[in-house]
């Protein structure tokens, strides 16, 4: 959709009668407080007709006992009227903190619904409002989304800096926008005025450094966002299910000595370098005729090829663990940009010496507890190599701003290969409108609908 017809369509929809939204904003019930917001027209009739006052100042927090429409008093509360477009939405807002409890969220809810032309709020809806009076562009949007999901603290850096990103990707645009119309004068009035390609190429040159340094960063974004994948895997009762269970500090794998115990991926979380690291016990690899213990040894070798670092689990006692893990990382293809990690475990039972391997090798025995803080440590060393601190976390963190930008970078490297004025012209419109669907300035429906779904109500 151009930005013109977004322009068209948020008219249509202003024109129409803008429904009134409310919904629980606080957290789960029941709560010491749970607030519950409103958002359009009729917010302020609302809060008047709970209240039964007619004059309330706006902006001013104040107490007040809150009633049905029959006069039954609901709750008594702390209220507020924020007119827009002042406010989140951009719209007219009133926030009720009322008791947490369950039955007087329900009452209070129940209260707003039988108001004319007030309704419960869709998952997102008040940030979807936000956006489209231009309270949030959609970069902030998707920032906040993330923001809201960040379980660690560099999640939280990196999207509380997606706003200098916004603004540094505005800056790109505006300025490609502004060369496209440079040469687009050159098409319209060639032959009153010459246009000389070689004044724009340093410009375009420019723009490509300075999204080629966005892409090289992606990479961290993404793994700052999504996480890091370890996968165990080994031969069946080499203890990869003991050693998960140590990982997580908890039981969350069966174990047993019958060989083929785990049929299934088991995935748990720890956080190492403020990042969220997903650990995955596979089944066991070796020939079996059993249905469900061969679609577990596919399921392995699909999980080895999203995983990040993987470590693979031999017996100490082996003595061919070369041949082991280097059969193990063929039948489970294994890629060499993998981390790998060699854990020997059930060393309590091994009078073996450690044999020097070509990967990092831990010796460890689960029923005792060896060798698991030097696992995690190996384990961390591998983050610190695939997802650096470098103390700059404006970096995008989403894969389809990756994919946007890498559009932009190829759109302009076309600008180089042609002297054709029309060519370059639509080469510069691309990349701005690939930089525009990341920021909003260039709307795609299906987007928009697809993130906003994954807010809570609410929110």
């Amino acid at each position: 959709m151009t930005l013109l017809r977004f322009c068209l369509s948020h008219l249509n929809i202003s024109c129409r009668k803008v429904s009134t939204i409310f919904a629980l904003s606080s957290g789960s019930l029941p709560s010491a407080i749970a607030i519950v917001r409103l958002s359009g027209p009729e917010s302020f009739s609302c809060l008047q007709k709970l209240t039964r006052r007619k004059s309330i100042t706006p902006r001013f927090l104040f107490f007040a006992n809150l009633y049905d429409r029959k006069g039954a008093l609901i709750d008594r509360s702390m209220s507020v009227f924020l007119p827009g477009p002042s406010t989140f939405t951009g719209e007219d807002t009133v926030e009720l903190y009322v008791h947490g409890g369950r039955a007087i969220v329900d009452c209070l809810c129940q209260t707003l619904e039988e108001f004319k032309d007030v309704r419960a709020a869709k998952a997102g809806e008040f940030t979807k409002r936000a956006f489209y009076n231009s309270k949030l562009s959609l970069l902030d949007v998707e920032a906040l989304s993330d923001l809201l999901a960040a379980e660690t603290q560099r999640q939280r850096r990196v999207a509380v800096r997606q706003k200098q990103l916004g603004n540094l990707l505005n800056e790109i645009r505006n300025h490609l926008v502004n060369t496209m119309s440079q040469v687009e004068a050159g098409i319209d009035f060639a032959d009153e005025v010459g246009f000389d390609i070689s004044t724009i190429l340093p410009s375009v040159a420019l723009i490509i450094d300075q999204l080629e340094k966005i892409e090289l960063n992606a990479s961290r974004g993404l793994l700052i966002r999504n996480g890091i994948h370890v996968v165990l895997i080994g031969e069946t009762n080499v203890g990869k299910s003991s050693l998960m269970n140590r990982l997580a500090e908890r039981e969350i794998a069966i174990v047993s000595d019958i060989a083929g115990t785990t049929r299934d991926a088991i995935e748990t979380r720890i956080e190492l370098h403020s990042i969220p690291i997903y650990v995955t016990d596979t089944a066991g690899i070796r020939t079996s005729d059993d249905t469900l213990e061969r679609k577990g040894i596919s399921k392995t070798i699909e999980k080895v090829s999203e995983s990040d670092i993987v470590v693979v689990v031999v017996d100490a006692r082996s003595n061919t663990k070369d041949e082991d893990v280097r059969m193990l990382l063929k039948n489970c293809l294994v890629r060499n940009d993998q981390f790998i990690i060699v854990v020997s475990n059930k060393c309590d039972l091994s009078d073996n010496e450690m044999v020097q391997l070509s990967w990092p090798q831990i010796m460890t025995s689960c029923l005792e507890g060896k060798g698991i803080e030097e696992l995690i440590e190996e384990i961390s060393k591998a983050v610190k190599n695939i997802c650096p601190d470098e103390g700059n976390d404006m970096v995008i963190s989403r894969q389809r701003h990756l994919n946007l930008v890498r559009q932009a970078i190829c759109s302009l490297k076309e600008v180089n290969e042609t002297d054709d004025l029309a060519l370059i012209a639509q080469h510069l419109r691309n990349a701005a409108d690939a930089i525009g669907e990341i920021t909003g300035a260039i709307v795609n429906e299906h987007i928009l609908d697809r993130i906003f779904s994954s807010f809570c109500i609410g929110k």
